[in-house]
């Protein structure tokens, strides 16, 4: 798919993006996603797992790399040039980056591998984060194959939380067969999906919907609310990577309390807005509410619960 023919793509690009020589496969069964800045102490552990996966299928990484300040650039183009019939690199340039709440974000750069993606599947990993199961690709694809009415499958990751050069890893013990629906998630809440979990059918919708230029709502948050308003997302009991949560993470990074309770508000108030049904939306609300309200009135926040009811009201914008 030509990104001159994605139109928010287009909408944002101000300079060309260049793609480096290749020999990737035309038509891989699978696209995995990475998108990479400042990531020099990661990368090459992300792109070794995977290098690694064990599968019966072509697959291609589409590598976005958001120029870098740092030595990421020279590490990913080491892997480019020794993997050309795996590996296809982006290097993009800084005038060409999206911020979200005035900081610069990673958007352009999915949004651009998701307009470049041939698979019939897309799978993602951060830059920052690394596949640790070499059957991930494997398993999940042999699922969806079977399971044609589920539109994205996840697995379990571990977390490493890195502080002032110290790191301190948090293992996954509980691991069970979970099934995830829209109508779950108003009852019970955003599950706890990792990015670098994730698969999905290759949606060509997702590449199109404006809302994936939403200014505050996670890209994960996003893509999973599109799969499972066309179907349902499942949890396969095997853990398949490392999360890592570090100062230099978008998210993560941030250290004000406020701003981590606005993302988690519009998280909210976007899934609100892909709900069949007036009374799903406002228990799902009601539930959100009843969750924030005390730090809402401590803070004087009543313009965040004023949005809320109004995406009730006033759900999809599309």
């Amino acid at each position: 798919m030509d990104s001159h023919k994605i139109p928010i793509v287009e909408s944002i690009r101000k300079e060309e993006v260049l793609e480096l020589p290749n020999r990737a496969p035309e038509n891989p069964l699978l696209s995995v996603l990475v998108q990479t800045y400042n990531h020099d102490g990661f990368i090459a552990e992300c792109l070794e797992g995977l290098l690694n996966q064990q599968t019966g299928f072509p697959y291609e990484i589409l590598l976005g790399e958001d120029d870098s300040n740092d030595q990421t650039r020279a590490i990913c183009m080491h892997y480019a040039v020794k993997y050309p019939g795996k590996i296809r690199l982006f290097f993009h340039k800084r005038e060409n980056n999206y911020k979200i709440n005035g900081r610069p974000s990673g958007r352009f750069n999915l949004l651009y591998n998701l307009s470049q993606a041939r698979g019939k599947y897309i799978a993602f990993c951060e830059g920052d984060d690394f596949w640790n199961n070499t059957q991930k690709l494997q398993l999940q694809v042999d699922y969806l194959e079977q399971h044609l009415q589920i539109t994205g499958v996840s697995c379990y990751a571990n977390r490493i939380w890195i502080r002032e050069k110290e790191s301190e890893a948090e293992q996954k013990k509980d691991l069970a067969f979970k099934e995830y629906s829209m109508e779950v998630i108003y009852k019970s809440g955003i599950p706890g999906f990792r990015f670098c979990t994730l698969m999905y059918r290759n949606l060509s919708e997702f590449s199109f919907h404006q809302d994936l230029l939403n200014k505050e709502v996670a890209g994960d948050i996003i893509l999973s609310t599109l799969a499972l308003s066309k179907g349902n997302i499942v949890k396969l009991p095997f853990i398949g990577a490392v999360y890592r949560v570090h100062d230099g993470g978008f998210y993560s990074g941030h250290k004000d309390h406020l701003a981590n309770r606005m993302l988690h508000h519009y998280n909210y108030r976007f899934i609100a807005g892909y709900l069949d049904g007036f009374n799903a939306r406002i228990l799902f609300w009601f539930k959100y509410l009843i969750m924030t309200i005390k730090y809402d009135l401590m803070h004087f926040q009543f313009k965040l619960m004023w949005e809320g009811i109004v995406k009730v009201f006033n759900p999809k914008n599309k």
